[in-house]
């Protein structure tokens, strides 16, 4: 069963990369995730380890405005369904594997949220 590191778990940044199968860390702000990604996978490198896949959370309020920018809500973003495949695609880009979309603070009815992501997000990544 493969394990997952979520956080830092009271341990050492190397501990972690020899010892996780993976790495659930937390959504930060800009270049700030950039940063420690670049740091992890500097870590695995220099200890030997592949590389391994890094999982981060999002809460998400899906705007009915395709274009709508972020706005931000607690843990996450408020944004239209453009904006947030433009901030998937740059999470792969740096090296997040998987997202853990939260859509406990979504207004819209969720069955209508989840078909609007099938549609207009979740194609890009197939």
């Amino acid at each position: 069963m493969p394990l997952l590191i979520t956080g830092s778990s009271r341990q050492s940044p190397d501990w972690i990369a020899q010892q996780g199968d993976g790495w659930m860390t937390y959504k930060r702000p800009g270049e700030a995730q950039d940063r420690v990604l670049q740091g992890r996978h500097a870590r695995l490198k220099a200890l030997g380890q592949p590389m391994k896949p890094v999982l981060q959370p999002l809460s998400h309020d899906l705007s009915d405005e395709a274009d709508a920018g972020p706005e931000p809500i607690h843990l996450g973003v408020r944004a239209g369904h453009r904006w947030l495949s433009t901030y998937f695609k740059h999470l792969e880009e740096i090296g997040v594997s998987h997202v853990a979309l939260n859509l406990r603070f979504n207004r819209a009815p969720i069955d209508q949220t989840l078909d609007r992501l099938a549609r207009d997000v979740l194609p890009q990544f197939a």
